[in-house]
């Protein structure tokens, strides 16, 4: 018997969507049409009746202009262990210093990489 997969809602954070598209200004459809969709396509990610696609979620991810730490707090995903604070401030402390979160993820990965090779 195929175990039946775990309800969407469990793995992708419906409520942190809604609140990046509005973040961004935009109705469902708005961001639908901006993504190919209908409305009621874009509305069943925020329900949680639907789970995107690879294809579709890139999409809204590119739409929304969401970085790599938001990502993952969509996902439901914590690679690093940080507490969702702690993340928070990393992007606010990001765009201080006038960077994006993923370049100073790619400076701390350069910086390591050098402490390494001289190790």
């Amino acid at each position: 018997m195929k175990k039946p997969s775990p309800p969407p809602y469990s793995y992708f954070n419906r409520n942190l969507l809604i609140q990046f598209r509005r973040r961004c200004g935009l109705t469902q459809e708005a961001l639908a049409k901006e993504i190919n969709l209908v409305r009621g396509g874009y509305a069943g990610y925020e329900t949680g009746a639907i789970v995107p696609s690879l294809h579709a979620f890139r999409q809204v991810s590119l739409s929304l202009d969401l970085n790599p730490i938001e990502l993952c707090d969509l996902l439901r995903l914590n690679p690093l262990g940080l507490d969702y604070q702690t993340r928070v401030r990393f992007v606010r402390v990001c765009k201080q210093q006038g960077l994006t979160p993923m370049g100073a993820l790619r400076e701390l990965i350069k910086a390591f990489s050098n402490y390494v090779e001289k190790a």
